[in-house]
């Protein structure tokens, strides 16, 4: 047969980021978080160039969005836990959360992934 039966898989990198705005008083101690397979500065690029702000924004945390084992899991499921301990959030997914909590809530998981449990996290609101 000519050519593969399978085509070869894309190369990704699922990635979850968080940013601050400094200098923006509305995002004043929010983070931005999300989700993204292109990169995280082209997609925070992607967001805020049309507002004018791609080169204010500080990435704080870029995390690999991938389990141990081999299953990704998205910024929806970022925004589940911080709400679930109490962190504010702005509309389009902003969360109030320090970078510092952010990630360390982000190893509590993944040592808790690594052990097959729930993560017990660690944010705080900022």
């Amino acid at each position: 047969m000519a050519g593969e039966f399978f085509p070869p898989k894309p190369e990704i990198a699922p990635t979850i980021y968080a940013y601050e705005l400094p200098g923006v008083p509305s995002h004043k101690g929010y983070l931005k978080v999300g989700y993204t397979e292109q990169g995280a500065d082209a997609r925070v690029r992607q967001q805020l160039q049309t507002a004018g702000l791609a080169d204010r924004a500080r990435i704080v945390v870029r995390e690999s969005a991938m389990r141990p084992d081999g299953s990704v899991f998205s910024d929806k499921e970022v925004h589940r836990r911080l709400e679930a301990y109490g962190c504010a959030r702005l509309a389009g997914g902003t969360s109030g959360i320090s970078a510092r909590s952010g990630r360390s809530g982000r190893r509590s998981e993944r040592r808790a992934n690594a052990r097959g449990g729930r993560a017990h996290g660690t944010f705080r609101s900022g």
